[in-house]
Protein backbone atom coordinates (compact mmCIF):
# COMPACT_ATOMS: atom_id res chain seq x y z
CA UNK A 1 0.00 0.00 0.00
CA UNK A 2 1.46 3.21 -1.07
CA UNK A 3 2.50 5.71 1.64
CA UNK A 4 -0.21 8.85 1.68
CA UNK A 5 2.67 11.31 0.47
CA UNK A 6 2.97 8.79 -2.66
CA UNK A 7 -0.52 9.01 -3.91
CA UNK A 8 -1.81 12.33 -6.45
CA UNK A 9 -4.39 14.53 -4.56
CA UNK A 10 -6.80 14.07 -7.15
CA UNK A 11 -6.85 10.46 -6.28
CA UNK A 12 -8.67 11.25 -2.91
CA UNK A 13 -12.19 10.66 -3.42
CA UNK A 14 -14.95 10.42 -1.47
CA UNK A 15 -16.65 6.48 -1.30
CA UNK A 16 -20.21 8.20 -1.49
CA UNK A 17 -18.77 10.90 -4.36
CA UNK A 18 -17.26 7.58 -6.12
CA UNK A 19 -20.44 5.46 -5.54
CA UNK A 20 -22.27 8.66 -7.38
CA UNK A 21 -19.96 8.56 -10.33
CA UNK A 22 -20.11 5.03 -10.99
CA UNK A 23 -23.98 4.58 -10.45
CA UNK A 24 -24.20 7.26 -13.47
CA UNK A 25 -21.68 5.39 -15.47
CA UNK A 26 -23.26 2.40 -15.40
CA UNK A 27 -27.15 3.61 -16.12
CA UNK A 28 -25.85 5.05 -19.33
CA UNK A 29 -24.13 2.00 -20.40
CA UNK A 30 -27.64 0.38 -19.71
CA UNK A 31 -29.61 3.09 -21.51
CA UNK A 32 -27.83 2.33 -24.43
CA UNK A 33 -28.18 -1.72 -24.42
CA UNK A 34 -30.56 -2.22 -26.37
CA UNK A 35 -32.37 -6.10 -26.50
CA UNK A 36 -34.58 -7.55 -29.17
CA UNK A 37 -35.29 -3.72 -30.04
CA UNK A 38 -36.43 -2.27 -26.47
CA UNK A 39 -34.46 -0.60 -24.38
CA UNK A 40 -33.51 -2.37 -21.10
CA UNK A 41 -35.35 -1.05 -17.88
CA UNK A 42 -33.63 0.82 -15.36
CA UNK A 43 -33.30 -1.63 -13.05
CA UNK A 44 -30.64 0.44 -11.34
CA UNK A 45 -32.36 3.06 -9.27
CA UNK A 46 -31.30 2.79 -5.77
CA UNK A 47 -28.83 -0.23 -6.25
CA UNK A 48 -25.36 0.53 -5.78
CA UNK A 49 -23.41 -0.54 -9.11
CA UNK A 50 -22.12 -3.99 -8.81
CA UNK A 51 -21.95 -7.28 -10.78
CA UNK A 52 -24.66 -8.13 -9.59
CA UNK A 53 -26.69 -5.36 -10.58
CA UNK A 54 -25.29 -5.96 -14.34
CA UNK A 55 -26.53 -9.52 -14.53
CA UNK A 56 -29.90 -8.94 -13.55
CA UNK A 57 -30.17 -5.97 -15.98
CA UNK A 58 -28.69 -8.06 -18.52
CA UNK A 59 -31.56 -10.97 -17.99
CA UNK A 60 -28.69 -13.73 -18.13
CA UNK A 61 -27.73 -12.52 -21.89
CA UNK A 62 -23.71 -13.10 -21.63
CA UNK A 63 -24.08 -11.33 -25.12
CA UNK A 64 -24.22 -8.69 -23.78
CA UNK A 65 -21.81 -8.26 -20.78
CA UNK A 66 -18.96 -7.08 -22.61
CA UNK A 67 -18.84 -3.41 -24.54
CA UNK A 68 -15.26 -1.87 -25.72
CA UNK A 69 -14.70 1.49 -27.24
CA UNK A 70 -12.69 1.76 -31.04
CA UNK A 71 -11.07 6.04 -30.92
CA UNK A 72 -9.17 6.77 -34.21
CA UNK A 73 -8.12 10.02 -35.22
CA UNK A 74 -9.18 9.88 -38.81
CA UNK A 75 -11.92 12.10 -38.42
CA UNK A 76 -13.02 11.03 -42.26
CA UNK A 77 -13.25 7.60 -41.36
CA UNK A 78 -16.68 6.15 -40.64
CA UNK A 79 -17.57 4.17 -37.72
CA UNK A 80 -17.81 1.02 -39.45
CA UNK A 81 -14.84 1.08 -41.18
CA UNK A 82 -13.07 1.99 -37.72
CA UNK A 83 -14.10 -1.08 -36.50
CA UNK A 84 -13.13 -3.02 -39.65
CA UNK A 85 -9.61 -1.59 -39.42
CA UNK A 86 -9.76 -2.46 -35.38
CA UNK A 87 -10.34 -6.54 -36.79
CA UNK A 88 -7.51 -6.36 -39.45
CA UNK A 89 -4.65 -6.40 -36.70
CA UNK A 90 -4.97 -9.96 -37.20
CA UNK A 91 -3.52 -9.65 -40.57
CA UNK A 92 -0.57 -7.93 -39.08
CA UNK A 93 -0.64 -10.80 -36.58
CA UNK A 94 -0.12 -13.30 -39.64
CA UNK A 95 2.30 -11.40 -41.28
CA UNK A 96 4.91 -11.24 -38.36
CA UNK A 97 3.99 -14.90 -37.76
CA UNK A 98 4.90 -15.60 -41.52
CA UNK A 99 8.12 -14.08 -41.32
CA UNK A 100 9.31 -15.02 -38.09
CA UNK A 101 9.21 -18.19 -38.10
CA UNK A 102 6.73 -20.05 -40.80
CA UNK A 103 7.66 -19.27 -43.93
CA UNK A 104 10.39 -16.97 -44.25
CA UNK A 105 12.03 -17.70 -41.00
CA UNK A 106 13.83 -14.30 -40.90
CA UNK A 107 15.39 -15.21 -38.26
CA UNK A 108 18.31 -15.83 -37.09
CA UNK A 109 19.54 -12.94 -38.86
CA UNK A 110 23.46 -14.08 -39.52
CA UNK A 111 24.58 -10.46 -40.03
CA UNK A 112 26.11 -7.67 -37.89
CA UNK A 113 26.53 -4.68 -39.47
CA UNK A 114 23.49 -2.15 -39.57
CA UNK A 115 23.32 -1.57 -43.30
CA UNK A 116 23.54 -5.81 -43.97
CA UNK A 117 21.09 -5.77 -41.11
CA UNK A 118 18.63 -3.52 -43.09
CA UNK A 119 19.29 -5.15 -46.38
CA UNK A 120 18.11 -8.53 -44.80
CA UNK A 121 15.26 -7.20 -43.33
CA UNK A 122 14.32 -5.48 -46.92
CA UNK A 123 14.42 -8.57 -48.61
CA UNK A 124 12.53 -10.79 -46.17
CA UNK A 125 9.87 -8.00 -46.82
CA UNK A 126 9.79 -8.45 -50.25
CA UNK A 127 9.60 -11.89 -50.07
CA UNK A 128 6.08 -11.15 -48.04
CA UNK A 129 4.69 -9.19 -50.69
CA UNK A 130 5.24 -11.50 -53.41
CA UNK A 131 3.88 -14.25 -51.09
CA UNK A 132 0.94 -11.85 -50.36
CA UNK A 133 0.12 -11.60 -54.00
CA UNK A 134 0.57 -15.47 -54.47
CA UNK A 135 -2.34 -16.10 -52.31
CA UNK A 136 -4.42 -13.47 -53.65
CA UNK A 137 -3.92 -15.64 -57.12
CA UNK A 138 -3.80 -18.67 -55.83
CA UNK A 139 -7.06 -18.30 -53.82
CA UNK A 140 -9.19 -20.61 -55.98
CA UNK A 141 -6.67 -23.39 -55.39
CA UNK A 142 -6.83 -22.38 -51.18
CA UNK A 143 -8.49 -23.02 -48.46
CA UNK A 144 -9.56 -19.48 -47.97
CA UNK A 145 -12.05 -16.92 -49.79
CA UNK A 146 -11.58 -15.58 -53.04
CA UNK A 147 -12.65 -11.90 -51.94
CA UNK A 148 -12.44 -11.53 -48.84
CA UNK A 149 -12.30 -8.02 -49.07
CA UNK A 150 -15.22 -7.58 -50.42
CA UNK A 151 -16.95 -9.64 -47.99
CA UNK A 152 -15.80 -7.75 -44.82
CA UNK A 153 -16.89 -4.30 -46.64
CA UNK A 154 -20.29 -6.04 -46.91
CA UNK A 155 -20.75 -7.63 -43.65
CA UNK A 156 -21.60 -6.03 -40.32
CA UNK A 157 -18.19 -5.11 -38.87
CA UNK A 158 -19.99 -5.59 -35.05
CA UNK A 159 -21.62 -8.73 -35.61
CA UNK A 160 -20.49 -11.77 -34.43
CA UNK A 161 -17.79 -13.17 -36.85
CA UNK A 162 -19.08 -16.34 -39.05
CA UNK A 163 -17.08 -18.46 -42.11
CA UNK A 164 -19.00 -17.12 -45.26
CA UNK A 165 -20.85 -19.63 -47.31
CA UNK A 166 -18.52 -19.78 -50.17
CA UNK A 167 -15.22 -20.65 -47.82
CA UNK A 168 -17.71 -23.04 -46.00
CA UNK A 169 -18.46 -24.84 -49.19
CA UNK A 170 -14.63 -25.08 -50.38
CA UNK A 171 -13.94 -26.62 -47.42
CA UNK A 172 -16.81 -29.41 -47.32
CA UNK A 173 -16.18 -30.35 -50.84
CA UNK A 174 -12.47 -29.93 -50.66
CA UNK A 175 -12.78 -29.12 -54.37
CA UNK A 176 -12.50 -25.93 -56.62
CA UNK A 177 -14.68 -25.56 -59.39
CA UNK A 178 -12.78 -26.77 -61.35
CA UNK A 179 -12.71 -30.30 -59.58
CA UNK A 180 -8.87 -29.61 -58.80
CA UNK A 181 -7.77 -30.63 -54.99
CA UNK A 182 -7.59 -27.48 -52.50
CA UNK A 183 -4.35 -27.46 -50.83
CA UNK A 184 -2.85 -25.35 -48.09
CA UNK A 185 -0.21 -22.39 -48.89
CA UNK A 186 2.56 -24.20 -48.02
CA UNK A 187 1.15 -27.82 -49.69
CA UNK A 188 0.68 -26.10 -52.61
CA UNK A 189 4.26 -24.52 -53.23
CA UNK A 190 5.43 -28.18 -52.45
CA UNK A 191 3.07 -29.50 -55.24
CA UNK A 192 4.45 -26.47 -57.59
CA UNK A 193 7.98 -27.63 -56.54
CA UNK A 194 7.77 -30.93 -58.35
CA UNK A 195 7.67 -29.64 -61.75
CA UNK A 196 11.81 -29.68 -62.64
CA UNK A 197 14.25 -28.41 -65.49
CA UNK A 198 16.41 -30.96 -67.22
CA UNK A 199 19.49 -30.55 -69.46
CA UNK A 200 20.20 -33.41 -71.63
CA UNK A 201 23.02 -34.56 -73.25
CA UNK A 202 23.58 -37.36 -76.09
CA UNK A 203 25.72 -40.12 -74.71
CA UNK A 204 27.06 -40.77 -78.21
CA UNK A 205 28.47 -37.20 -78.55
CA UNK A 206 29.56 -35.92 -74.81
CA UNK A 207 30.09 -32.71 -76.60
CA UNK A 208 27.17 -32.14 -78.42
CA UNK A 209 24.95 -29.03 -77.52
CA UNK A 210 22.38 -29.36 -74.66
CA UNK A 211 18.40 -30.00 -74.98
CA UNK A 212 16.54 -28.41 -71.99
CA UNK A 213 13.77 -30.51 -71.54
CA UNK A 214 11.29 -29.09 -68.68
CA UNK A 215 8.45 -31.98 -67.50
CA UNK A 216 4.70 -31.37 -68.10
CA UNK A 217 2.73 -29.55 -65.90
CA UNK A 218 0.03 -31.71 -64.16
CA UNK A 219 -3.44 -30.24 -64.30
CA UNK A 220 -3.10 -28.59 -60.87
CA UNK A 221 0.13 -26.90 -61.63
CA UNK A 222 -1.48 -25.78 -65.32
CA UNK A 223 -4.27 -23.60 -63.47
CA UNK A 224 -1.89 -22.30 -60.93
CA UNK A 225 0.41 -20.52 -63.40
CA UNK A 226 -2.82 -19.66 -65.21
CA UNK A 227 -3.77 -17.75 -62.16
CA UNK A 228 -0.65 -16.32 -61.54
CA UNK A 229 -0.02 -14.77 -65.15
CA UNK A 230 -4.00 -13.20 -65.43
CA UNK A 231 -3.42 -11.75 -61.74
CA UNK A 232 -3.34 -7.90 -61.58
CA UNK A 233 -0.80 -6.00 -60.34
CA UNK A 234 -0.95 -2.32 -59.81
CA UNK A 235 -4.47 -3.23 -62.26
CA UNK A 236 -2.36 -4.15 -64.88
CA UNK A 237 -2.49 -8.13 -65.81
CA UNK A 238 0.46 -9.55 -65.88
CA UNK A 239 1.49 -11.71 -68.84
CA UNK A 240 4.64 -13.06 -68.08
Amino acid sequence: RPAPEEVHPSAHIEPQGAVRWLRRRVRRVVAGLQVAGTLLPDRFAGLPPTVEAFRGALGGKPALGGLYIVRTSETGMSAEDAVRGYRQLTRVEQAFRCLKSVDLKVRPIRHRAERRVRAHLFVCMLAYYVEWHLRSALAPLLFQHEDLEGWQAERDPVAAAEPPQELQRKKNRRRSEDGLPLHSFSSLLQELATRSRHQCRMRSDPKGPLLIRVTDPTPLQKRAMELWRAFPVNNTPNLA
